[in-house]
């Protein structure tokens, strides 16, 4: 648990060193969350141009974000510490991601 959080506080670092003309022009305001399947935790965010606000956990899944990914612990450790390419993960299932259309071209173009 203790690996995915220092991850996620790493993830929000490096998001917040984007120069902010980036972040205004890919990120607008959405929620995302991460569920962690093995250690049954869903991970939630506030993400937007200026920043993410903080990261909430909540036990079980949480089905009310905007963009929702699922993994397990390890897979979100070795992605934040980019181990893992998202795109494979994506591809084979390791990783999976419920969003709308117009919000996965976006974090495509931000990956």
């Amino acid at each position: 648990m203790e690996q995915c959080r220092d991850a996620l506080r790493d993830l929000v670092g490096r998001l917040s060193e984007i120069d902010a003309e980036t972040r205004r022009r890919h990120i607008v305001e959405r929620t995302v969350s991460c569920y962690v399947r093995d250690l049954n935790v869903t991970f939630k965010a506030k993400l937007r141009a200026d920043g993410v606000d903080g990261v909430d956990e909540y036990d079980g899944q949480v089905t009310d974000a905007d963009v929702r990914f699922t993994m397990t612990s390890d897979d979100l450790v070795d992605l934040v510490a980019e181990r893992l390419d998202f795109a494979p993960a994506l591809l084979t299932g390791r990783v999976k991601m419920e969003a709308s259309f117009s919000d996965i071209l976006r974090l495509r173009r931000m990956l």
